[in-house]
């Protein structure tokens, strides 16, 4: 435990804020275990939203007003931007009310591998991501 100790002074220690830090994760837990753990961070809010507070239809419905198109448009083939934008912001926005890629994918009737391509377009759906919660 000396030597621990001795070698934990050498490289300075950890910083608390460095031990609490959190990017963009999510806490899972009942309520009393999430505001044990806001305390500590000492964040009030933590990003991500209540797993399955809304079904995939209303997001859908959500994004379908938005963007002027309708399920089924999502659901056909075709390569419309208005149409692929739909998709990838459906799949962004189901993944943060915890919905698996697999989930989404069935929804879209559209293969998972393309669900796991749209989640890496999030920063340019930022703006529309915020407006459909």
């Amino acid at each position: 435990m000396r030597l621990y100790r001795a070698y934990m002074r050498e490289r300075g220690g950890a910083q608390r804020e460095d031990i609490y830090a959190t990017v963009d994760q999510r806490v899972l837990g009942d309520e009393r275990f999430v505001e044990k753990v806001m305390g500590k961070t000492g964040r009030r809010e933590l990003r991500g939203k209540r797993r399955h507070e809304y079904t995939l239809a209303e997001i859908g419905g959500a994004v379908e007003e938005l963007y002027g198109i309708t399920l089924r448009q999502l659901r056909e083939e075709g390569r419309d931007e208005r149409i692929q934008s739909g998709r990838k912001l459906i799949s962004l926005v189901a993944r943060e009310y915890g919905y698996k890629g697999q989930e989404t994918a069935e929804y879209l009737w559209r293969d998972p591998a393309s669900v796991t391509r749209y989640l890496k377009e999030r920063k340019s759906f930022e703006t529309d991501i915020e407006k459909v919660h």
